[in-house]
């Protein structure tokens, strides 16, 4: 379980990253 979360995370953070990179 401790795996889907780190990738959910790390997904969120490279979909966050360049959103605010943009701003």
């Amino acid at each position: 379980m401790e795996s889907a979360i780190c990738i959910v995370l790390t997904y969120y953070t490279f979909g966050f990253a360049p959103a605010a990179s943009r701003l």
